[in-house]
């Protein structure tokens, strides 16, 4: 996904989600929300550098509940310093720890025995950043309806792109799945 976006012409910088969050996991402990939000506006805010560029925080998945969390909950007193969302399979919770049994848990297809924070809640605090969710129809974590439950969630400017057919990975889908990723990023920098 990031050397597609870079191809756009956009910079972009990569995050291991997993990693950050096995940092801070060791002997079963976890973050709090607004530990992770405060690191993830002190990442942009180092990013930016004092510029006026957008910052879009682009999440799939852990990734995306992350980006929520970030956006709801980051405004420092200078305001946020991200400009947009991009969510692609947001699921309904997502975690504060990572160890090894999660990574099973997570193969198992089953929920990693971890601290979570639900993301519904946080959806609504996140205005009047934009927010583009892009969700598979046949993703297997997340359902359509508990997706669309999510996105009445957020209060505007928002967009949700479905795409037919798609689960999780987008397998099969990658031109739309590309297609509406594009679509998304111009939508949030032309605001």
């Amino acid at each position: 996904m990031a050397r597609t976006i870079l191809t756009w012409d956009y910079d972009v910088y990569g995050f291991d989600t997993k990693r950050y969050l096995e940092s801070f996991s060791p002997n079963g402990s976890a973050l709090t929300q607004n530990q992770l939000a405060g690191d993830l506006r002190t990442l942009a805010e180092q990013l930016r550098g004092g510029s006026s560029k957008p910052m879009i925080f682009v999440g799939w998945s852990q990734g995306a509940g992350m980006a929520v969390a970030a956006a709801a909950l980051a405004s420092g007193p200078a305001g946020s310093p991200i400009s947009g969302v991009i969510t692609v399979g947001l699921p309904a919770s997502a975690v504060l720890g990572w160890d090894w049994k999660a990574t099973l848990a997570i193969i198992a297809r089953r929920e990693p025995d971890q601290p979570t924070f639900a993301v519904k809640p946080l959806l609504s605090n996140i205005a009047p950043t934009p927010v583009w969710m892009i969700h598979g129809s046949e993703d297997e974590y997340t359902s359509p309806e508990a997706e669309q439950v999510l996105f009445q969630s957020v209060r505007e400017p928002k967009r949700l792109e479905e795409i037919a057919g798609a689960n999780h990975r987008f397998d099969r889908h990658q031109d739309q799945f590309y297609r509406s990723l594009k679509a998304g990023l111009e939508w949030i920098v032309g605001r």
